[in-house]
């Protein structure tokens, strides 16, 4: 189950949606496929690996905006 692409956050300054970018949009796909291969009854493994690529794509985002937060630096 990929994510559809026009979902985004409604937490926009103007309430509304907005796109997801690159990392968001990784970790999202990377938590349905996960959840998708636990209702599947697939190994852990895959599933683990799943979440293992999401934690990654989390601390990308966190740390695009740690440095926007911050100034570039």
């Amino acid at each position: 189950m990929r994510v559809p692409a026009e979902r985004g956050t409604s937490d926009s300054p103007e309430g509304g949606f907005e796109r997801l970018d690159g990392p968001r949009r990784m970790a999202l796909d990377g938590l349905a496929r996960a959840f998708e291969a636990a209702d599947a009854g697939r190994d852990w493994f895959a599933m683990k690996a799943e979440l293992r690529r999401v934690d990654e794509a989390v601390q990308a985002v966190w740390y695009a905006a740690r440095v926007r937060d911050d100034g570039g630096g």
